[in-house]
C-alpha cells in the first residue's frame, strides 16, 4: 500500500527554499570545476617538469586542508544551529572563534611549509628540477595560509546560513576573474612560469579571503530569508 499522506506530498515551499540554496552552490561547485581546469591548463602549457612540480606542491600543500574544512564544517554547523536557535550574535561569534582557530593552526603550517619545503618535496619526486619548483612554490603559498583558512571558514559560516548566492559571486570574481586572469598574464605573458601561477592563486587566496571577511562581519546573512 502506497501512503501518500504527508510528509510525502508535493511540499513547493520546502523544495523552493532548497532550491534558493542548492543552485546557487551548485553553480559555484561548476564553476569552481571549470576554473580549476582552465588554471591546469595555464600550468601545463608551461611543461611537463612545471606540471609535475605544481601538482607536487598541491599535493604537500593539501596537508593544511584537513584542519580547514574540519573547522569550515564546524563554522557550517554551528552558524545554521545558532541561527535556527534565533541566536544571530552567537552564530557570528561561533564563526569567528572557529576562524580564529584555523588561522593559528593553518599558520603553523605555513611555517612548516616555509622551512621544509625541500625535504617534504622530495617525498614525492626526486628530480631536481622539480624539487626546486615545487618548494618555490610551496614557500611562496605558505605566506597564504591565514587567508586560505579564512576563506574556508567564513564561507562555510556563509553556508550554514543559506548565504549561497554571495559565496557564487565571489567564486566568480575571485576564482574566473581574478586568479585565472593573473595566471594567464604572469605566468604566460609576461613568462614568470610557474611562480607566477602560483603568485596568482595566492592574490586570488587573499582576495575571496578578505571578501569573505567583509559579507561575513557586515551581518547580512543574520536576517536573510531562503
Amino acid at each position: 500500500h502506497v501512503n501518500l499522506a504527508p510528509p510525502y506530498l508535493f511540499d513547493a515551499r520546502i523544495i523552493r527554499r532548497i532550491l534558493n540554496i542548492g543552485i546557487p552552490a551548485a553553480f559555484e561547485h561548476g564553476s569552481m570545476r571549470v576554473g580549476q581546469l582552465a588554471y591546469s591548463m595555464i600550468v601545463a602549457s608551461l611543461g611537463s617538469v612545471a606540471y609535475a612540480a605544481h601538482q607536487v606542491a598541491l599535493v604537500a600543500e593539501s596537508l593544511s586542508y584537513m584542519p580547514g574544512f574540519g573547522f569550515s564544517l564546524a563554522a557550517t554547523t554551528l552558524v545554521g544551529q545558532n541561527l535556527g536557535a534565533n541566536q544571530p550574535e552567537m552564530a557570528e561569534k561561533s564563526g569567528l572563534v572557529a576562524n580564529t582557530m584555523a588561522v593559528l593552526i593553518m599558520s603553523a603550517m605555513g611555517v612548516f611549509f616555509f622551512f621544509f619545503a625541500e625535504p617534504l618535496v622530495s617525498l614525492f619526486s626526486p628530480d631536481p628540477e622539480v624539487i626546486r619548483l615545487g618548494s618555490l612554490c610551496l614557500r611562496l603559498v605558505a605566506f597564504a595560509q591565514p587567508a586560505l583558512a579564512t576563506l574556508m571558514v567564513l564561507s562555510g559560516g556563509l553556508r550554514g546560513a543559506g548565504d549561497t548566492k554571495a559565496i557564487l559571486k565571489i567564486t566568480i570574481i575571485g576564482f574566473l576573474g581574478v586568479r585565472l586572469g593573473l595566471a594567464y598574464l604572469l605566468a604566460v605573458v609576461l613568462h614568470y612560469g610557474l611562480a607566477g601561477a602560483w603568485a596568482a592563486m595566492i592574490v586570488d587566496l587573499f582576495f575571496r579571503g578578505l571578501l569573505y571577511r567583509l559579507r561575513y562581519t557586515s551581518g547580512r546573512w543574520k536576517s536573510l530569508k531562503i
